[in-house]
């Protein structure tokens, strides 16, 4: 996934695990969409 704004650039990059339940994946984000850094952390689980 990937967003551009303005000043604001984020990209996002996850991973779905071999059963499809979990989703491990991380932002980024950038001021001029050249120089990224790691934002923050994220890990989607599905509940059912």
């Amino acid at each position: 996934m990937w967003r551009e704004a303005p000043g604001f650039w984020q990209r996002y990059e996850g991973t779905v695990s071999k059963d499809g339940k979990t989703i491990t994946a991380h932002w980024e984000k950038s001021a001029d969409g050249s120089k990224w850094e790691h934002d923050f952390d994220v890990t989607y689980t599905r509940l059912n």
